[in-house]
């Protein structure tokens, strides 16, 4: 009985964990705000400007299935542009002005992590394809680019950039909690109906 007891209580503590990690929100998704929006030369309300998580959108879109892609070792270096190679994809985000058309936009980033003087590249999916640019400017927690238009968008950063450990982008992390759960729940599950039938079997 103590053997059993001490089971079950194992994998109650497993069950614990696994809620507490599921329950979790996703350290990137608060991780990019905009600060500053100029259109056309003229500074409007950085309201105008949407920006939703890439891991956020449909999970059948094409940037989604980028997102697994880019994510992987080297990844960047191979589809996008040598220039990244070492590199980490911090955020990927898909960016939507709602005051009509553009032709020159530049916005200015929050990005939490990044520090003045990081080597930091912005890409931009435009004519699917991905394109590199260079940000007009980096500068603590800040980044400003320069697009001629809006669509998705990501930001690659050092290997041991703090920006990339605050902004995971990794989109199996709540596939992965998730199955934490349901096996920790399954096992408990059943050492307790094994626990009841041993207490049937003696009474």
């Amino acid at each position: 009985m103590k053997k059993a007891g001490a089971l079950i209580l194992s994998l109650l503590i497993c069950l614990t964990l696994g809620m507490s990690a599921l329950a979790a929100p996703s350290p990137s998704a608060s991780t990019v705000r905009v600060s500053r929006l100029v259109v056309d030369g003229q500074e409007v309300d950085v309201d105008q400007l949407i920006v939703t998580l890439v891991h956020e959108t449909a999970q059948n879109s094409e940037v989604r299935e980028w997102l697994e892609r880019l994510s992987a070792e080297d990844a960047l270096a191979q589809l996008v542009d040598s220039r990244l190679a070492g590199m980490r994809l911090a955020i990927l985000f898909d960016a939507y002005y709602t005051g009509g058309t553009i032709h020159n936009v530049t916005i200015t980033f929050e990005l939490p992590g990044i520090r003045a003087g990081e080597t930091v590249y912005c890409i931009h999916y435009h004519d699917n394809e991905w394109e590199t640019i260079v940000p007009d400017s980096v500068e603590d927690n800040q980044v400003t680019v320069t697009f001629d238009s809006l669509s998705p968008v990501g930001f690659v950063v050092e290997q041991d950039s703090a920006a990339a450990s605050a902004s995971g982008t990794s989109p199996k992390t709540g596939a992965a909690n998730t199955m934490t759960y349901v096996i920790c729940l399954g096992l408990a599950a059943a050492a307790g109906a094994l626990y009841c039938g041993r207490r049937l079997r003696r009474s």
